[in-house]
């Protein structure tokens, strides 16, 4: 079963980087290496490296990146007219469902390492004055799993989106305005309470966080992982060969 997955998730990784769309995925890892890995630590300064907000911008990388890249999973093999291949092989259907979901969770969350290690030399170089800095060890452990179950949660939903999406275009903006889920409430937090009372209540926030932020990664790990089980479970059971093929 592990060979097979390795498989599904090498194709998948070849065709990133290789098919049409290579040119555009190289582009947004760029982008995004430069600006997450280098601009913005050398900006904050230690802060990126110390401060709980970390987590934060940590997990706008999976946002950003791993949705563009899942909506393809399924619709662009129907797209292609190479799903039916694909489920024609010895390939079981757990296989190529989890083969689907690891490769965008391992772009997701391996582009979000790479970032966080660039910003960590970015830092060290702007204020190290000859010291190591490094995260506290509790705050370096809540970015590699927060990152991981992250990538993993837009993973699951776009692999369950693209299952029945007719073509790219249309998983693409429905996993699109999924993303927008986690700003909608601060946008509409900006428009009732206006700028300078949303800026109040977010200075109450921030001041309250350091004595909860331990609590607050926890819960947000707990529901994360729960979500994320959730959806690998319905992305199973929707998963059904005979159906695909006839779409």
């Amino acid at each position: 079963m592990s060979a097979d997955i390795l498989t599904v998730v090498w194709k998948e990784f070849r065709e990133m980087f290789r098919g049409p769309g290579a040119r555009f995925t190289m582009a947004v890892m760029i982008g995004v290496v430069c600006i997450m890995g280098v601009l913005l630590p050398l900006y904050l300064g230690v802060g990126a490296i110390a401060s709980p907000v970390t987590l934060l911008y940590c997990l706008w990388i999976p946002t950003l990146v791993v949705p563009g890249i899942v909506a393809d999973s399924f619709a662009g093999e129907r797209e292609r007219h190479t799903l039916e291949t694909l489920l024609a092989g010895r390939l079981s259907d757990r296989a190529i469902l989890l083969g689907k979901l690891c490769a965008p969770v391992l772009y997701g969350w391996g582009l979000t390492m790479i970032a966080l290690l660039l910003g960590l030399i970015s830092v060290n170089l702007k204020a190290g004055a000859g010291h190591l800095l490094l995260f506290p060890a509790l705050l370096a452990l809540s970015l590699v799993v927060m990152s991981f179950l992250a990538s993993w949660l837009f993973a699951g939903a776009g692999v369950l989106i693209s299952l029945r999406s007719p073509t790219v275009q249309k998983a693409q903006q429905t996993v699109g305005m999924l993303t927008l889920v986690p700003i909608l409430p601060f946008i509409v937090l900006v428009l009732v309470l206006g700028d300078n009372k949303f800026g109040e209540l977010l200075a109450r926030v921030m001041s309250w966080m350091p004595s909860n932020v331990n609590a607050l990664v926890g819960g947000a790990m707990v529901v994360l992982l729960f979500s994320d089980l959730l959806l690998v479970r319905i992305s199973l059971a929707r998963f059904q060969r005979a159906r695909l093929v006839l779409d």
